[in-house]
């Protein structure tokens, strides 16, 4: 909780804009641990989460990540870990058309309690509000979950590509290579929102189908596939591999571009379960079955 102080300034301009002021802001108090409500109070702001299905609802905070489009399905559609603020089940349970423009704003401060909480970094993330009927919700959310589950192992994935191709020990890498992980999703969230609108439009033109959006998974993969490969040639260029071990470098490269057609086993989750597309061993098979190439 911070609580600023204003003091006389009649002679004094502010050092942030310029102006002046009778009364300005000259320095601020900290007081730690903020406002703690009771079990039985649910701020209608707050979204909410819980560590095991019969566990007790504790109200999120924001982490040092930006918020974004990974965020999205626990901001506003949850599941039995995750729950919406009440101003967004609210809002999303009114009956005004779905094709309206309305915009989620997410933020708050990361912060770091030691001796006395410290705010770190002020996060904000902006998206949008799906308002429609149950059953067209039902298969948006499935397909966000798949499409920003996807997103989550492939950031992961190149970032531990990255760390293979530097380091002889990459477990054992020091300092944060989070910022990979950060660009990869500020590289595709345009795309994602692209694919987003293909995915509605999809399941509301084909309101028979099992599986309206599996087309549009299928584009989202090669998507994520083109901007790791980028990021691992940016973060872990071929220049300068005399001074490294070349073998190490393109095994590392090699071994991400598999997974991201569908190979191995981490292609295999991230196709299967995650995206919910065939991956390339059993798209493979498929095609013997058929007696093709």
């Amino acid at each position: 909780r911070i609580r600023l102080v204003f003091e006389d300034a009649s002679d004094t301009s502010c050092t942030l804009m310029g102006v002046q002021d009778a009364f300005m802001v000259q320095s601020f108090n900290i007081k730690p641990y903020g406002t703690n409500y009771s079990k039985s109070f649910e701020h209608p702001l707050t979204p909410y989460f819980r560590k095991k299905p019969n566990g007790v609802w504790e109200p999120s905070s924001p982490d040092r990540e930006a918020i974004g489009y990974r965020h999205w399905p626990a901001i506003q559609w949850g599941d039995h870990l995750r729950r919406p603020a009440q101003v967004i089940r609210d809002c999303s349970e009114r009956s005004i058309g779905s094709d309206s423009q309305t915009r989620i704003v997410a933020f708050g401060y990361y912060g770091a309690i030691r001796s006395v909480w410290k705010a770190r970094a002020w996060i904000e993330g902006e998206m949008p509000l799906l308002r429609m009927d149950d059953e067209t919700r039902e298969l948006v959310g499935d397909f966000i979950r798949r499409a920003t589950g996807g997103a989550n192992t492939v950031a992961g994935r190149v970032t531990g590509s990255v760390k293979s191709a530097l380091y002889d020990q990459p477990s054992k890498a020091s300092g944060d290579f989070g910022f990979i992980a950060e660009r990869f999703y500020r590289d595709t969230e345009g795309a994602f929102y692209t694919v987003l609108g293909d995915a509605v439009s999809a399941i509301r033109n084909h309101p028979d189908s099992d599986d309206p959006t599996m087309e549009v998974r299928k584009r989202w993969a090669p998507v994520m596939e083109r901007a790791a490969l980028r990021l691992f040639d940016e973060y872990a260029p071929s220049d300068g591999l005399e001074d490294r071990d070349m073998h190490r470098h393109v095994k590392a490269r090699f071994d991400l571009a598999l997974a991201l057609r569908g190979y191995g086993k981490t292609g295999k989750f991230l196709f299967e379960t995650d995206l919910g597309i065939p991956s390339a061993k059993t798209s493979r098979s498929q095609r013997r079955e058929r007696g093709t190439t």
